[in-house]
């Protein structure tokens, strides 16, 4: 399973959506990585994408949680995402 959060640094709850998904996807073996829109790659990728706002989880390529979730919403969609795949 691939997570990536799409963050913005300028923005103070991007840090605690960085902490609460890193933390989730580890719980789950998942791979985890973030990604900053205001980089030139980052903000390529977004608009590809369709991200307008932020923070903004994609699972697998699947935009999937807009807003700072929190551990447990975090925990219940990495689950969730993993039981439709052994379907």
């Amino acid at each position: 399973m691939k997570i990536e959060l799409f963050v913005s640094p300028t923005f103070a709850p991007c840090e605690d959506a960085s902490r609460i998904w890193s933390t989730a996807a580890s719980e789950h073996d998942a791979s985890f990585s973030i990604i900053d829109i205001n980089s030139p790659d980052g903000h390529a990728y977004a608009q590809r994408l369709g991200v307008h706002a932020v923070p903004l989880v994609v699972i697998d390529g699947k935009p999937l949680a807009l807003r700072v979730q929190t551990l447990v919403e975090a925990r219940q969609l990495v689950e969730s995402n993993s039981l439709r795949k052994m379907i």
